[in-house]
């Protein structure tokens, strides 16, 4: 998909939203100042490459939204939808994504430090390369997620993290994540069986010196 929107274009939530109602849908490289979504139906629209920091989607429905290598920096997405949509390369520094439905969603590369996945819904969302230092996925509901080449430590120290159905943890994910304490019962709850698990980290002990 070829992307031609200029860099650096202003508008207000009032005119993207004005614009949305008229059947637009790509908004690619746009800048919002203090937006404002919360409630919406924007499915479909095409944030690519735009800056929406401190932006406002509490409950707002984003089905098969693009916001890839946008900057989400400390936005709030508190009980919204976010099913399908391409999350890759954006940056949610600080954003909360409490109660949030990530059905089917990609955040591979995504910057997710500190971010707050409390009562998050993680089915079959893919996270390959994704960054979650600090994060919180307290009380959230992991389900066939792809949990491949990330570090996994803010997942393993999550409490009350619910695991709903198996998911993927590829050797990387174990090398980026062996020092935790808590790798191996984590692990067990993903689905992999208890001696590729104890295998997988004493390999990554021992090739991590």
């Amino acid at each position: 998909m070829a992307f031609t929107g200029q860099r650096g274009v202003r508008m207000t939530s009032r005119e993207v939203v004005e614009e949305y109602g008229r059947g637009r849908r790509d908004f690619t490289y746009v800048e919002v100042a203090k937006a404002d979504f919360s409630g919406m139906n924007l499915e479909g629209i095409r944030f690519y490459g735009a800056r929406l920091t401190g932006a406002e989607f509490a409950g707002t429905s984003l089905l098969h939204a693009q916001f890839k290598d946008a900057d989400l920096t400390e936005a709030d997405f508190t009980g919204s939808t976010l099913a399908v949509s391409d999350l890759i390369g954006a940056r949610f520094r600080g954003t909360v994504f409490s109660r949030v439905d990530f059905t089917g969603a990609a955040l591979d590369g995504a910057d997710c430090t500190g971010a707050d996945f409390r009562g998050a819904f993680l089915n079959s969302v893919k996270v390959e390369g994704a960054h979650f230092s600090g994060a919180s996925f307290d009380g959230a509901r992991l389900s066939r997620a792809n949990l491949s080449n990330t570090d996994l430590g803010a997942l393993c120290g999550a409490r009350n993290l619910r695991h709903d159905n198996p998911c993927s943890i590829d050797a990387h994910a174990v090398m980026k994540s062996y020092g935790h304490p808590e790798l191996y019962k984590f692990m067990l709850r993903c689905g992999v069986p208890a001696l590729f698990a104890e295998s997988m980290i004493d390999c990554a002990r021992t090739l991590g010196g």
